[in-house]
């Protein structure tokens, strides 16, 4: 048996458009939400014969922004998966999500649902370059919603997930690409992968500060 498959499921919608990106979305309403997660569902159970005799290790809901999707509905298309497909035990089921969506009560729910891994879209730590990006979300939000999936807060019962993307800038004119990094890095044990356009340079300073030989 085929244990290398994966299935990734593109949601299209978003609350606003970013000026950078150039992957399908439209805004969206809650009946356009609904119909589409129904169609989704039809569409992965008609193609369960495309995949014989094989185990699914990843599940990716990418976008678009899939954190827009009440959590009902996210439960709605990774039932369909598990019900129409076989997935591995320790398969990796990541979720793509703005900052601004990301609420204890949401990471505890994903963390329920058997998400694993949260790409959460930050692109820049200076709220100068998220305006200018169109990005909803200020800085103070993005380091919030990295709290919230890491589970930092002592007092609460959440099982943080288990690791994380940080979506970083690209090299823009203004950027301060230190600050940027100094605002990560605290964060870098229990990051997956960091998206960026300096990694030379990230690397440099994640080995001074010797979290990486």
């Amino acid at each position: 048996m085929n244990k290398g498959n994966m299935i990734y499921v593109h949601v299209p919608f978003c609350a606003s458009r970013c000026i950078y990106c150039d992957f399908y979305s439209t805004l969206m309403n809650e009946d356009t939400k609904a119909l589409y997660v129904e169609n989704v569902c039809k569409e992965l159970k008609y193609r369960n014969t495309y995949l014989p005799n094989t185990q699914i290790r990843t599940i990716y809901l990418g976008g678009g922004t899939p954190s827009q999707l009440h959590i009902a509905q996210i439960a709605q298309i990774l039932k369909c998966i598990k019900t129409h497909y076989e997935v591995n035990d320790d398969a990796e089921i990541t979720l793509e999500a703005n900052p601004d969506d990301v609420t204890l009560n949401f990471a505890t729910q994903l963390a329920q649902l058997g998400v694993n891994r949260v790409s959460l879209g930050v692109q820049s730590f200076d709220d100068k370059i998220l305006k200018m990006l169109n990005r909803r979300h200020s800085a103070q939000q993005a380091q919030m919603a990295y709290r919230k999936i890491l589970g930092d807060n002592p007092e609460s019962s959440y099982r943080p997930l288990d690791y994380f993307n940080a979506g970083l800038p690209l090299s823009i004119a203004g950027v301060d690409d230190d600050k940027t990094m100094a605002d990560v890095i605290p964060y870098y044990p229990k990051l997956k992968a960091i998206f960026t356009n300096y990694p030379a340079k990230l690397i440099s300073k994640l080995r001074e500060q010797k979290y990486i030989d």
